[in-house]
């Protein structure tokens, strides 16, 4: 058997189908054609001699010897950006757009502050929630991906990755205008509650946190956004356990209960091992500089 003939762009295509699941979504995520997408796995599966992937339900799952494969994938893309990021800085080129992706919130108040003062080198920008994220991060379509772990839940980190931390943002427990603000989560059992949709990290957290303090409350809405979470807190609707940074400035007559809320979800700033330095130390720092200009803020805003 020939060795494996394996290049950048295989190397991507055979990854891309991996963590997306059809030819289509990596031809897309790539912009090349689905047929060159599909030549070039069918090119690094000859070469091996063995198959890569079976179809399931209309998807492409990887065989045992495709999964054996990606780790080394990985490894040899990593060793190639690694070996180009050294070549820059040894020639002192100019600083590199650094592609970020990031959810809503954070978005809104960590990365496009720091993209619109032009303090860093911020390139692309993507809004994108903490899995899609990462998944941009590990196949390079990103550089910095800002993700949050929330403390009730328990995370697995990617090796290849490193964490950089930006700050802690409590979940509030928000009530209606004119209800009692309680003391502990304990004391909304009979209450009504608006929460996140169901698979969000604050919906995961906020259920976590009902089973801790030992509680089933009746739900009484369900949305996203945090804003129509907020909205139907102040109309009335039911409690909410909300991330303060998300908060908006009026609440329109709803409270903080201050004190109630043990969740917090801590923020960080995601690089690839091989790719942290230069520009993209530059915009990781940039973030860290916003998040305590944030966290100054929120400090402000709900304990004055």
């Amino acid at each position: 058997m020939d060795a494996m003939d394996l290049n950048p762009v295989r190397a991507r295509c055979f990854l891309e189908v991996v963590e997306r699941g059809t030819v289509a979504a990596a031809a897309r995520a790539l912009g090349y054609t689905a047929p060159a997408v599909s030549q070039q796995v069918a090119k690094l599966e000859r070469s091996l001699g063995v198959p890569l992937f079976d179809r399931v339900s209309g998807r492409l799952r990887p065989t045992p010897a495709g999964t054996a494969l990606v780790p080394h994938v990985y490894a040899v893309l990593d060793a190639l950006e690694s070996g180009a990021d050294s070549a820059r800085t040894a020639a002192r080129t100019s600083r590199q757009a650094v592609g970020v992706a990031a959810f809503p919130s954070a978005l809104v108040h960590l990365v496009a502050p720091v993209a619109g003062a032009g303090s860093a080198p911020v390139g692309r920008v993507v809004e994108a929630e903490d899995d899609a994220a990462l998944r941009d991060l590990s196949l390079g379509h990103v550089d910095v991906a800002v993700v949050q772990e929330h403390s009730h839940q328990r995370y697995e980190r990617d090796p290849r990755f490193q964490h950089h931390r930006l700050f802690r943002d409590p979940l509030d427990l928000i009530v209606p205008p004119g209800t009692p603000p309680p003391a502990r989560l304990a004391d909304t059992a009979d209450l009504p509650w608006v929460v996140s949709g169901a698979g969000s990290p604050c919906r995961v957290s906020t259920d976590q946190a009902w089973h801790a303090a030992g509680i089933a409350p009746r739900v009484a809405a369900e949305a996203y956004e945090l804003a129509s979470l907020a909205g139907l807190v102040a109309c009335g609707v039911g409690v909410a356990l909300l991330p303060r940074m998300g908060l908006p400035d009026d609440l329109r007559g709803a409270r903080v209960a201050a004190g109630a809320s043990p969740v917090v979800r801590t923020l960080f700033a995601v690089t690839r091992r091989t790719y942290s330095r230069g520009a993209v130390a530059e915009v990781v720092t940039a973030l860290r500089v916003q998040a305590r200009v944030v966290a100054a803020r929120e400090v402000e805003r709900w304990t004055a």
